[in-house]
């Protein structure tokens, strides 16, 4: 997390779409976690720049264009891919999007929770 909250309580605000237009006030109101990084909407390496200092983002894994459609090497190859950016000097949830449905792979949420846990070591 980015900043110590009195009582050890974090903000943490799901919304779809595109939020740039208001991402200055929701930090402003003190927002900590932002869900869900869209990758169809932002441009990650943008977000993180202009926002990561103050934000952790959570998401960053489509499941409307990538996930139901991957094969298993290609979630691995994305999934270090998006950590390498969003997950510079920390601030990063490696996570899908939106809620796992049934049209997704399996093995694919698996390859993803097999690169997180790679990056705990």
């Amino acid at each position: 997390m980015k900043r110590s909250r009195a009582g050890g309580k974090y903000v943490c605000l799901h919304s779809c779409g595109d939020l740039r237009e208001i991402m200055a006030e929701l930090v402003d109101m003190g927002l900590d976690i932002y869900n869900t990084v869209q990758p169809e909407i932002y441009d990650l390496r943008a977000l993180k720049r202009d926002y990561g200092r103050y934000l952790t983002f959570y998401g960053g894994i489509s499941t409307q264009q990538f996930l139901p459609y991957a094969r298993r090497e290609e979630v691995v190859v994305l999934s270090r891919e998006v950590v390498s950016v969003m997950g510079e000097d920390g601030g990063y949830i490696l996570a899908p999007t939106h809620a796992v449905t049934d049209d997704i792979p399996v093995e694919n949420i698996i390859a993803m929770v097999e690169v997180a846990r790679f990056l705990e070591k």
